[in-house]
């Protein structure tokens, strides 16, 4: 069971236990109607919030209806008493298969396996035929000192959590080599990041995650995603916990809004939630560079833009992100080709050229953002410029040329030519092919809380440009009018 609507039938009580809790907020999806003049206390327990709801949350492993409510509280029981049913014979059936495969699996070894076939032998046999039971002594034997690492690393383990608490739901997001689930740690929701499977047998992608966690712990700020802490039971679940971002990512909320013609929310406009977006991206990145050494991001687009349920942005994915004092040795970039870091199309381009860089590169890709944000769509690729191609080879040979431009200055992302001039004019500046014309973060968060001002002082719309066309830094805007 995946999904449960409850709405339409009049509850009031919304006490569950621990477990009950768990197994609702791990649900892909819930709706329940609440009263509004409904009084509800939660004396015998705290409130928790979960799909929107905040429901009162017990640590016994039933709880008890008051008799107050009447045969509403009655009905509200028996629904819960079935959800609870459901749920632990689901979970009951699932162990008695997984037992029951386990069972076979050693019945078949034991029939396979050669009487002289020596211990590690049979444990490295297992391991292929069913990567699934590797055993954690195993695999933590390939890695003994990446284990020891971790154990003796004082911000690790000063943000180890218990494995055992922690609970995890569905995959909700796919990065490079990430994979990021929904989860429960104590009662809260949280976001979960493991390493994909086939990636976390080689050392040098779990030593990458390890790099990240470390970074994401050292981040405090209300525009960076809130790290919780990082879990195991074994290397291979090794789990960096974060918030729960409600919406998303920006990418994919502006994806929405293009789908649907801006009907999903006629607020998000530069005059409504727009600016505050770009806003909040540029104080997390002036955290970031003001920071000793200076982090740079590397990897800024509206993909690891996350917005919570009132659409505060925050900054996430910092696997590619580096202090900039750290030498990077092992990247030997060439003319045009991306040097190992960031997506291409948001690489500024002297990293394309392979050129030393710093903090500045962020700025290049928080104007390519600006021009996302603008069009709703993704940059250069986007649907009033090229039609998808089936072909990869000519679909790498266009990505080839659009980067070649943009290393050589003679290409920039679209923007709509009703774009608010103050806007245009902020990522012109941002685009500047010379990082020293680039302003800093800072200065981006004056511009854009000035530009928020004048929308505060004067509520009517931008005016309407003259021309279809719209100048940036030289290059034509040329996007239709939305």
């Amino acid at each position: 069971m995946t999904e449960i609507d409850l709405s339409g039938n009049d509850i009031v009580n919304l006490t569950l236990t621990s477990d009950e809790f768990v197994a609702i907020s791990l649900l892909s999806f819930f709706n329940i109607d609440i009263p509004g003049n409904a009084e509800i206390n939660c004396d015998t327990g705290e409130w928790q919030e979960a799909h929107n709801t905040h429901f009162c949350v017990v640590n016994t492993t039933t709880s008890t209806p008051t008799t107050e409510s009447g045969g509403a509280n009655s009905t509200n029981w028996a629904i819960l008493v079935l959800v609870a049913a459901l749920g632990g014979c689901l979970v009951g059936f699932l162990l008695f298969f997984l037992a029951m495969k386990l069972l076979r699996h050693q019945k078949d070894r034991r029939a396979s396996k050669p009487e002289a076939e020596s211990p590690v032998v049979g444990e490295i046999q297992t391991s292929r035929a069913a990567e699934h039971t590797l055993s954690q002594a195993f695999y933590e034997s390939l890695h003994p000192t990446l284990n020891a690492d971790l154990l003796n690393d004082p911000l690790i383990m000063s943000y180890r959590l218990k494995y055992k608490d922690l609970h995890v739901g569905r995959c909700i997001s796919k990065g490079g080599f990430g994979l990021v689930y929904s989860g429960v740690y104590k009662h809260r929701r949280v976001a979960v990041k493991k390493i994909m499977r086939e990636k976390c047998e080689k050392l040098a992608q779990i030593r990458m995650f390890v790099r990240e966690i470390t970074l994401m712990g050292s981040l405090k700020h209300e525009r960076i995603v809130e790290f919780i802490g990082v879990a195991w039971d074994s290397l291979r679940n090794l789990s960096a916990v974060t918030e729960y971002m409600e919406r998303g990512d920006l990418r994919d909320v502006l994806r929405a809004l293009k789908n649907q013609g801006n009907s999903v929310d006629h607020s998000f406009t530069w005059q409504g939630r727009k600016l505050t977006i770009a806003l909040h991206i540029a104080e997390g990145l002036a955290y970031m560079h003001s920071l000793n050494p200076k982090v740079i991001h590397r990897d800024l687009k509206s993909k690891n833009v996350l917005l919570n349920s009132e659409y505060a942005a925050k900054l996430s994915d910092f696997g590619v992100s580096r202090e900039r004092l750290v030498a990077e040795d092992d990247v030997e970039p060439g003319p045009f080709m991306t040097p190992g870091v960031g997506t291409s199309f948001w690489i500024a381009p002297e990293v394309l050229l392979g050129k030393d860089y710093d903090e500045r590169a962020d700025i290049f890709s928080f104007g390519v953002v600006l021009s996302e944000i603008d069009t709703d769509d993704y940059p250069y690729w986007n649907s009033g410029s090229v039609q998808a191609q089936d072909n990869p080879n000519e679909r790498r040979s266009h990505e080839q040329k659009i980067l070649e431009k943009v290393a050589l200055g003679s290409l920039r992302p679209t923007f709509y030519n009703d774009c608010p001039p103050g806007v245009l004019a902020l990522a012109a500046s941002c685009l500047e092919g010379r990082p020293e014309n680039r302003p800093s973060a800072s200065e981006v968060i004056l511009t854009i809380s000035e530009l928020i001002r004048e929308i505060q002082l004067n509520s009517r719309e931008f005016p309407e440009p003259e021309s279809d066309e719209i100048a940036t830094d030289g290059f034509l805007s040329n996007t239709s009018s939305r």
